[in-house]
């Protein structure tokens, strides 16, 4: 979070010009105490949110899931080896239910190193979208409410808590389109 982004714990404090910029994108002379209250605790859950999420990360290693599965299969090799100790009656039960195991590990192992990975900050835009569009829906006034501002009112709260950049490529704010569930403006 950047320095001129103040939060509370449970909300993000809204600038004076970003306030004043988001109420003209609701056709309004400025923000209802509701309406910034609301973006406030909406903007100060998706930073938490992000936070949480880059410690997780600090603390786990990408592919720890996979790594994880694969030193248990290693483990349960050994154990289920000719000459790990066990004895020939337990090393006869043990045995296919080990190899069963390993295989569907392995297996899954597989499948999930073809599946593409979602980043978590998309995942993050998806779930703070919907929110951001219901506030603009809830406060937006007459000829103000349109797709192209639904998608400035949403890009500016975002920028107002550093959470995108001020100018992002085309494709994502198509990508922004599909979080908030509009169509592209044309």
């Amino acid at each position: 979070m950047s320095p001129g982004a103040p939060t509370t714990d449970d909300r993000f404090a809204l600038q004076a010009g970003a306030r004043k910029r988001l109420a003209r994108l609701l056709g309004r002379e400025s923000l209802p105490a509701l309406c910034v209250e609301e973006l406030g605790a909406c903007l100060a859950h998706h930073l938490d949110a992000a936070r949480t999420e880059r410690e997780r990360k600090n603390n786990a290693a990408a592919g720890s899931i996979e790594e994880a599965i694969a030193r248990a299969c290693k483990t349960l090799e050994e154990l289920v080896a000719l000459d790990s100790g066990i004895d020939p009656e337990s090393l006869r039960i043990l045995r296919p239910h080990a190899k069963s195991f390993i295989t569907a590990a392995r297996d899954r192992i597989a499948e999930l190193m073809r599946v593409p990975r979602a980043y978590s900050h998309h995942e993050l835009l998806m779930k703070t979208g919907p929110f951001l569009r219901l506030i603009f829906e809830r406060y937006v006034r007459g000829a103000a409410n349109t797709r192209a501002n639904l998608r400035l009112f949403a890009l500016e709260a975002l920028t107002a808590a550093d959470i995108v950049k001020p100018r992002i490529h085309e494709t994502r704010v198509e990508r922004l389109d599909e979080y908030l569930d509009a169509a592209p403006y044309r």
